[in-house]
C-alpha cells in the first residue's frame, strides 16, 4: 500500500513537472499582434506628428534606457517596491491583500508589475480567484523568459494612460509634448499613478485631473519620506495637454516622410521646426501683402546641401485651405521651370569647352529651324559675356548653346534624375533650354545642390552620388551666378552684407509659375509661387514675385547665421586666372582698355583672344583706309569691328559704333594686311537636318554674319555659284534632297563653309 502511494506520488510529481515544462517552455511574445503609431520629430526632438496605430491607439515603443530613473523609481514606489526581489508575484502582498479583503474595510491590490504586464498581454479577467491564479502563472512564465528590465520595458509600453493612450512614450508625448527622457519629477509622479485607474485619473477633465492630482500628491509624500532625489520639486504644479493639442506640423513634409518610412515607427528628421514655423509666417505674410495681385500660394524648400537634408519644407501656403488646394504638395508637383535650367546648359557648355565665363555670346534675333526664341522683354542686347547672358536670362544664347552641346547631354541629365512624365527629346526640341518641360521644386533644388557640391549629384536623403559636371565647370557656373547681385535690383542687400549668393530666377511660359533658387552658406533655397490649377497670372514673374520672398527668408536667416565669406572652393580645382576684356569679352588683347580677371579651364576652355579691337592703317593725307601700314604715310587707328549681326543690333538699339573709312581705290584685296574675320554662316544651321515636303518646292535660307567692312556675299553649293546677298540679308535656295557643302565668300575675299543635309519629311 505504501509502495502504491509512493508510486502515485512519483507519477504525480513527474506529471506536474511535465505540465510545468510544457506550460513554461515557450517564450511568450509580450508584443504579439501589437501595432504602434508613427511618431515624427524634428532634428531637436520637437514633435511634428503622432499618428494613430492601425488598431486606433496612440502607442509608441520606448526603450528602457530612454526612461528616466525617476520614472522607474516612482512606478516601483507606487506599485511594486519588491519588484527586483520576487519571481513574478509577491506572496506576502497577496496574503496581506486577502486578509484585508476578508476583514478590512477596503480592497487592496496585490498585483506586481509583472502580474499587471501579464494581465495586459493576455487580456485576463482577474476579478475571480481562478483569473488571479492564471495571472500569477502567466507572470511566472514572463519572469522565466524575460529580464527585469525587459519586463519593466514591457509594462511601460503597454500600460493604459486614459482614452486610447497606451504606453509611457505616448502619454509623455500627448500630455507634455516631450519624450520620456525629458520628463520632470512631478510629471513622472503623475504618469506613475494614472495606469492604476486610467478611467478615473485621466487628467483631461476636471474630475479626472482632481483624482490624479490626489494620487500624485500621495506618491509625492512617499517620495519625500523615502528621501528620494529632487524631493523639493516633487509637489510642483504641472499642466497637461490633451489629444486635441497633438502637433500637426510641417504637414506636407511629414506626409512624405511617412510614405518613405513605412517600416519605421520612431522617425527623427532633419527639419528645424523653429525655422520652419518662422518661414511659414514669412510666407503667409508675404502672400497676404501681395493678395491684391491675386497671389495665393507658394512652396518653399530649404536644404543643407552638404548633408543633402531638408531644413524647411512648405508645400503650400495653407494645408487646410481647400480654396487654394492646400493639400497639394507644391514641392513634388510638376511645374514648368522657365529659365532655371539655363544654369545647367551653361555648365555643360563650359564642360564641353564651348565657352568660359567671359566668352562673347550673341543675343540677336536668330531662327533655329522653325523655332525663333524671343527674350522676356522682347528686346535683344547684341554682344555680351556668357556670364551676363546667364544672369540676365537671355534666351537666344541658351538655345544656341544647347544646340551646340553633344546630342542628348542635357536631356540625359533629366532622365538620370528620373523626372516624371518626361517625353522624348524630340518632343521638346530646343525649348529644353528654356524650361519647356515640367519638373518639381524638389528636383530643381537637388540640381542646384549639384552645383554647390561641385558637380556631384545626390538626391535628398540619399548617399548615392552621380557626377554630372566636372568640379571646374560647376565652380565656374556658380561664380557666374554669384554675379547676379551685381546686376539685379536686390544687389544692395548683397553688397551691404558682403555675402556670396548664387541665385537664378525662372518664369514659366504663360506666367503660370514664378521661381527663384539660390545657394548661400551651406544652404540651397527654392521658392515657387503659382496656382495648382495652372491659372496664369501676369504677376507670376520670378524676378519680381519669387525673388523678394527669397531674400526676405534669407534676411531672417542671416540674423542667426553668418554667410559672409562662405565660398565653395576645392584645392584640386584645375583653373587658371586670365585677363578678359570687359567691353568686347573673350581674352583681352593688347588693345583692350578695360580688363577683368576671369577663370578658364586649361586645355578645355576656348582660349580666344578678342579681335573686336583692330588697328587700321589710315592715310594721313586722304583719310582713307590703306592696304597696309607705311610709316610716315599712315597712322594706326583702333576701331571696333563687330560681326554684322551684332552691329545691326547696335544700330537698332541706337548704339553708334564708328566704322573704318573706305579703302583707297588702288588697294587690291590680295594686298590687304588686316583681313579681319571670315563670314559666319548662321543659315543653314550646323548640326541640323533639314526636312522638306516631297510634294512641294521648298526653300532654305542662306545667311551669314560678316565683319562690318564687308557688304556683299557670294554663295556656292558644292562649288557651284547659286547667288548673292547683301549683309544682314538672306539668299533663298531651292532645296533638293542630298548632302551639300555650302560656301560663302564676302567681297573682302574671306570665306567659310558648312555641311547641309536635306531629307524628305515622313
Amino acid at each position: 500500500m505504501k509502495l502504491n502511494k509512493r508510486l502515485l506520488s512519483l507519477i504525480a510529481t513527474i506529471c506536474f513537472c511535465i505540465i510545468c515544462l510544457v506550460y513554461f517552455k515557450d517564450k511568450p511574445d509580450i508584443y504579439a499582434n501589437m501595432h504602434f503609431s508613427k511618431v515624427i520629430y524634428d532634428k531637436n526632438d520637437n514633435l511634428l506628428r503622432f499618428t494613430l496605430s492601425s488598431d486606433g491607439y496612440y502607442r509608441v515603443f520606448t526603450k528602457i534606457e530612454d526612461i528616466p530613473d525617476t520614472m522607474k523609481q516612482a512606478l516601483m514606489l507606487y506599485e511594486d517596491r519588491a519588484f527586483y526581489n520576487h519571481f513574478g508575484f509577491n506572496p506576502f502582498s497577496m496574503i496581506r491583500a486577502g486578509i484585508e479583503m476578508i476583514f478590512g474595510s477596503r480592497k487592496m491590490g496585490a498585483s506586481t508589475i509583472t502580474m499587471q504586464l501579464a494581465r495586459l498581454v493576455y487580456k485576463l479577467d482577474t476579478t475571480s480567484i481562478l483569473g488571479k491564479l492564471n495571472q500569477v502563472l502567466k507572470a511566472i512564465l514572463i519572469e522565466i523568459h524575460y529580464s527585469k528590465d525587459e519586463i519593466l520595458e514591457g509594462y511601460f509600453n503597454l500600460a493604459p494612460y486614459g482614452h486610447n493612450i497606451e504606453g509611457l512614450g505616448s502619454a509623455s508625448l500627448i500630455y507634455f509634448h516631450k519624450k520620456p527622457n525629458k520628463l520632470t519629477l512631478p510629471e513622472s509622479l503623475a504618469l506613475a499613478v494614472i495606469p492604476q485607474n486610467p478611467v478615473k485619473r485621466t487628467p483631461t477633465n476636471d474630475k479626472g485631473l482632481k483624482n490624479m492630482e490626489e494620487a500624485r500628491l500621495r506618491l509625492a509624500d512617499i517620495w519625500i519620506e523615502e528621501d528620494k532625489p529632487f524631493k523639493d520639486r516633487a509637489k510642483l504644479r504641472i499642466s497637461f495637454k490633451t489629444i486635441k493639442d497633438i502637433p500637426f506640423k510641417a504637414p506636407h513634409f511629414v506626409n512624405e516622410i511617412i510614405l518613405e518610412n513605412k517600416l519605421n515607427d520612431n522617425i527623427k528628421t532633419s527639419l528645424d521646426l523653429r525655422l520652419q514655423e518662422k518661414i511659414e509666417d514669412i510666407v503667409s505674410g508675404y502672400i497676404k501683402r501681395n493678395s491684391s495681385y491675386d497671389v495665393k500660394n507658394a512652396a518653399i524648400l530649404l536644404i543643407d546641401y552638404q548633408k543633402m537634408e531638408v531644413v524647411s519644407y512648405i508645400g503650400s501656403n495653407n494645408f487646410f485651405d481647400d480654396g487654394i488646394e492646400g493639400q497639394v504638395n507644391g514641392i513634388t508637383a510638376l511645374r514648368s521651370p522657365g529659365s532655371l535650367m539655363k544654369s545647367f546648359v551653361y555648365g555643360m557648355a563650359i564642360d564641353e569647352g564651348l565657352i568660359h565665363p567671359m566668352s562673347l555670346v550673341k543675343d540677336i534675333p536668330k531662327q533655329f529651324g522653325v523655332y525663333t526664341p524671343e527674350n522676356f522683354d522682347r528686346k535683344f542686347m547684341g554682344a555680351l559675356s556668357a556670364t551676363d547672358a546667364l544672369i540676365l536670362s537671355r534666351n537666344v544664347p541658351a538655345v544656341d548653346l544647347l544646340l551646340k552641346l553633344k546630342k542628348s547631354s542635357f536631356y540625359n541629365i533629366l532622365k538620370e534624375i528620373n523626372v516624371p512624365k518626361l517625353k522624348s527629346e524630340d518632343y521638346y526640341g530646343l525649348a529644353l533650354a528654356l524650361g519647356g518641360f515640367e519638373i518639381s521644386l524638389k528636383s530643381t533644388v537637388e540640381l542646384y545642390a549639384m552645383l554647390a557640391n561641385l558637380g556631384e549629384y545626390r538626391e535628398i536623403g540619399s548617399e548615392n552620388k552621380k557626377r554630372f559636371l566636372s568640379k571646374e565647370a560647376a565652380y565656374l557656373t556658380l561664380n557666374m551666378l554669384y554675379k547676379s547681385g551685381d546686376i539685379n535690383e536686390v544687389s544692395n542687400f548683397i553688397k551691404k552684407k558682403k555675402q556670396k549668393i548664387a541665385w537664378k530666377t525662372g518664369t514659366s511660359y504663360g506666367f503660370k509659375d514664378a521661381w527663384t533658387v539660390g545657394i548661400f552658406g551651406k544652404y540651397v533655397l527654392g521658392v515657387w509661387i503659382g496656382n495648382f490649377d495652372g491659372k496664369p497670372n501676369p504677376a507670376f514673374v520670378g524676378r519680381s514675385m519669387a525673388t523678394p520672398l527669397f531674400f526676405e527668408i534669407l534676411r531672417y536667416m542671416e540674423k542667426f547665421e553668418d554667410f559672409e565669406d562662405d565660398e565653395i572652393w576645392d584645392n584640386s580645382l584645375n583653373l587658371k586666372e586670365v585677363d578678359a576684356c570687359l567691353d568686347t569679352f573673350d581674352i583681352a588683347s593688347a588693345l583692350c582698355k578695360r580688363k577683368v580677371k576671369s577663370y578658364v579651364i586649361p586645355m578645355k576652355s576656348p582660349i580666344k583672344v578678342s579681335d573686336i579691337y583692330r588697328q587700321i592703317p589710315i592715310n594721313i593725307n586722304t583719310g582713307l583706309r590703306s592696304c597696309y601700314h607705311k610709316k610716315g604715310e599712315t597712322v594706326l587707328k583702333t576701331y571696333e569691328i563687330w560681326p554684322s549681326d551684332i552691329a545691326l543690333t547696335f544700330e537698332k538699339t541706337g548704339i553708334h559704333k564708328v566704322k573704318p573709312p573706305k579703302f583707297e581705290k588702288d588697294c587690291l584685296i590680295d594686298e590687304v594686311q588686316y583681313m579681319g574675320k571670315a563670314p559666319e554662316i548662321i543659315f543653314p544651321t550646323r548640326n541640323l537636318i533639314y526636312t522638306i515636303n516631297p510634294y512641294k518646292q521648298e526653300e532654305i535660307p542662306f545667311k551669314a554674319n560678316v565683319d562690318n567692312d564687308a557688304n556683299k556675299l557670294f554663295w556656292f553649293v558644292n562649288q557651284d555659284f547659286v547667288g548673292t546677298s547683301l549683309k544682314n540679308e538672306a539668299l533663298m535656295w531651292k532645296a533638293k534632297v542630298g548632302k551639300y557643302i555650302v560656301t560663302v565668300t564676302d567681297d573682302m575675299g574671306r570665306k567659310s563653309d558648312v555641311v547641309l543635309n536635306v531629307e524628305f519629311s515622313e
